[in-house]
Order: C-alpha cells, then structure tokens, then sequence
C-alpha cells in the first residue's frame, strides 16, 4: 500500500526537475488524493448519500479528482495546477448550490458551510504556484477568491432561499479568514522556496568546488602520472630496486600483522637486502642474518614497540647474503584499528651512500687538517673582521704565541702598527675573490719584527687563508 501511496504522488516527478519544480508535482498529487479520499467519508458518514445515484457521483468525483495525477504523469504540470485551483471550488459550488435551488428552506449553516469550502480550497494556488509566474498565480487565485467577493450577489441571482442572507459580518471574517489561510500558505511556500534557493546555491558552489578540486586533482595526478611515466623510463636502464621503488631511491617498507605474526616486505627492501622474495621473513634467526650481533638491538626494540606502542628509529649496518656491507636506517611504528594496536609496521632506508659521504667527508676533513699541521709554510686563517680563526704549528713558531693565545687575538695584532696605518689590509679585494700576494712585517710576542711574504685568498664564504 505504501509503495502504491509512494507512486501517486510521485507521479510525474523527474530527475531534471528542480526541488521546487518536484515539490510543487509532489504535493499537487496529495492534495489530488486528498479530495480523492474525502469522497469516501462522505459517502459513508451520511446515510442520505448511501444509494446507487450517490454511489454513482461518488465514482465521477473520484474519477474527476484523479485526473491531476495523471495530467502530472503525461508531464502537464501547468495544467495539473489549475486544474486543481479550479475544478474543486466551482465543483463543490455547483453541487451545493444546485442542492440549495431544489430545496424550499435552505439552513444558514449550508450557506455557511459552503463559504468554509471555499476558503479552504483558496489556499491550493498558494501551495502549488510560483509567485515568480505572475499571470499563471493570479489565473489559480481567481476561481475562489471570485465566488467568495459576488458569494451574496451570485445567490440572489439565482434565488436561492437562504435564511438571512448576507446578515452581519460574514461576508468580512471569509475574507479575513481567507486572508489568513491564504497569507500563511503564501508564507510558507516563500520560505521554502527562500529556502531551496539558498540550498540550491550551496548546491552549485559545492559543485563548482568540486569541480575545482576534481580539477586539481586531476591536473596532479596527471603530472604525477607524466613524471611517473618518465622516472620509469630512466628506472628501466638502472638496478631493478631503483625501478621498483617508483622513483624514491632505496626506501622499503615493511608490515607485521599481529594476529597471524607474519611479515611482509616491499619489493624495495627485498631489493635493499639484495634477497630473493622466498627468503623466510618469519624466521627467528631473520635479524641476526641480515644484522649480525646488531639483530639484538631491532628485536629488542621490537617486543617494545609491540607491548608498549614505543617507536624506533635506528642506523645499523647490515651484510646482505653475497656479501655486501649496507648502512640501513630502520624505523618501526604501531597501527592502529580503533584503540586496538593491529599490527606495527615501518620503513627501510637504504643510506649507504649517504653515510659513506659521511666517512669520506670526514676522512678529507682528517687529510685537510693533517696537511694544514704538517705545512712547513705557516698558514693562518681569519674572518672577515679580522679575527684568527686557526695557524699550524709553522705559524706558531714564526710569531712565537702558543695557539690557544694566538686564536683570541686580531691578524692586525700580530703585524707592525706602524706598516698598518700606511698600508692596511685591503679586506674588499680579497672579499672579491682576488688573491693578494703582498710583503709584510709581523711582531712576534717577544716583539721581534719579522719581515714575511704573504699570499692571501678568500676561501668558503666568510674566510680567509694567508700563506706567511
């Protein structure tokens, strides 16, 4: 019964409508099935009405009332509402004056009733039309409010007997009542439509955000797909774990599932620890093979990421099965499903390359500072400013202070005053990049001059190199 009930008012109703246009179809096939329904009380309610004839206008009222949802059906909706506007008040108007010309006295209470009718049939065009549709609402308003302004007039025009027609301020509350019914159905269908239309903008500006965001999305995941595109181009002529690692050189990641107690491993970090993918991941023994005594320090790590939630981090080295020594930095984390820890997981970086940059930058720091010492030339270095930033023992020697001194002081400290205030060091050549080669007088501590020739050049961004 439902779905039937479902079927009519939706009748119809289509996709490309708006909300408004479908609410309007919507409630014009209830109000249809209300006048529907309102046949069948009255025909049972009252005992004059249960005969054949009645039953007979009973079916042409049904009939006349279903007419709406089919017009809705064949799509003429325009039609459907007047319709409605139309047909129920001079329908009920022209039963009930037809009922009161035949009869000799008519009760006040019918000519009453018949005014209530009309009122509350003048609220349809209120509920179904579009007050943007001028002409269209005021062609539905026209019928009700019609009979109810010449409702007097009309009876007498057709001699109708009633009871003190038109006595007191009857005629006023139907209007006012009217009004009412009326301003409030208006009322309520401005809201609503106010309503659809704020939501219907929210509904486009959500839809062109969208649309952006689409667009965006689109736009990057094209990039990323070209860029893709071209890092697997280059991957393919490179080592089979930089083509898999899709263009993030030597990272892995790797998960273990709490429940089972089975690892799994990318293609990267089977690539990283150069093994085959049979290699057993659920092995016991799988930390001390690829990390020797080391292995204690990730399993340990480990069973307290997996008790406590605690992550780690580590730098180990590792020694892959044909033999090659790696650097790997390893990072475990905990998953979570809810407040539940489900399984833990983490990341394998290979940076091996990385930490032997380290080893030979450091390496050539050791060469660098064992040929700085070991210069039989004295060399002293200084900013900008003038102060000594560091000497070699030959320069030690030659000016007679022990370094840690020698590092407090100024290069002016250790010239002749008298050569500096004729010739003082011209800083913004040097900081052009120009070498100077100049003859020059120190002081010694002892205050023995000392004539030199120095050979002095600018060397990282704030530095200077002097070879005395």
């Amino acid at each position: 019964m439902k779905n039937i009930i479902r079927q009519l008012v939706e009748s119809g109703v289509r996709e490309s409508d708006d909300a408004s246009g479908r609410r309007s179809i919507i409630f014009s096939n209830y109000i249809a099935l209300i006048f529907c329904m309102v046949n069948i009380p009255l025909f049972l309610a009252i005992p004059q009405n249960r005969t054949f004839s009645e039953l007979d206008n009973a079916i042409i009222s049904l009939s006349i009332f279903v007419l709406p949802i089919l017009l809705n059906r064949l799509s003429l909706t325009g039609v459907s509402k007047l319709y409605l506007c139309w047909v129920p008040p001079l329908l009920v108007t022209w039963i009930m004056v037809s009922g009161m010309m035949s009869a000799s006295t008519v009760p006040v209470s019918t000519y009453y009733g018949l005014r209530i009718y009309l009122v509350a049939m003048g609220c349809i065009p209120y509920l179904l039309l579009d007050r943007k549709h001028l002409a269209m609402f005021i062609l539905g308003v026209v019928p009700a409010l019609f009979i109810l302004t010449f409702f007097d007039y009309c009876l007498r025009l057709l001699g109708v007997p009633i009871e003190s027609l038109g006595q007191g301020m009857t005629p006023m509350r139907s209007f006012i009542a009217y009004a009412v019914v009326g301003g409030s159905c208006f009322a309520l269908r401005y809201v609503v439509d106010s309503t659809d239309l704020k939501n219907q903008k929210l509904i486009i500006e959500l839809e062109q955000k969208n649309k952006i965001i689409q667009d965006q999305a689109e736009s990057e995941v094209s990039q990323l797909n070209q860029q893709l595109r071209l890092n697997l181009d280059a991957l393919t002529k490179r080592e089979e774990v930089l083509k898999k690692s899709q263009g993030i050189a030597k990272v892995g990641s790797w998960e273990l599932d709490l429940d089972s107690m089975k690892t799994y491993w990318s293609d990267q970090v089977y690539d990283i620890f150069g093994v085959h993918k049979d290699f057993d991941l659920n092995s016991p023994m799988l930390t001390r093979t690829l990390f020797n005594e080391s292995g204690q320090v990730i399993e340990n790590a480990l069973q307290e990421l997996i008790a406590t939630g605690k992550t780690y981090d580590f730098t180990l080295k590792a020694r892959t099965p044909l033999g090659y020594v790696k650097w790997v930095r390893v990072f475990g984390f905990p998953l979570y499903t809810g407040d539940k820890m489900t399984g833990v997981s983490g990341i394998v970086h290979d940076v091996t390359f990385f930490k032997e940059s380290e080893e030979r930058a450091r390496a050539n720091a050791k060469n660098y500072q064992s040929l700085f010492e070991q210069a039989s030339d004295a060399i002293v270095v200084n900013d900008f400013n003038g102060n000594i930033i560091d000497a070699n023992s030959a320069m030690t020697k030659l000016i007679g202070y022990p370094k840690a001194e020698l590092l407090k002081m100024k290069i002016v400290d250790i010239q002749d005053q008298v050569e500096i205030a004729k010739r003082p060091i011209d800083m913004s050549r040097l900081s052009m990049g120009e070498q100077i080669f100049v003859a020059r007088v120190l002081k010694r501590k002892d205050n023995e001059l000392v004539h030199v020739e120095v050979n002095a050049k600018m060397i990282g961004e704030n530095k200077i190199m002097g070879i005395v």
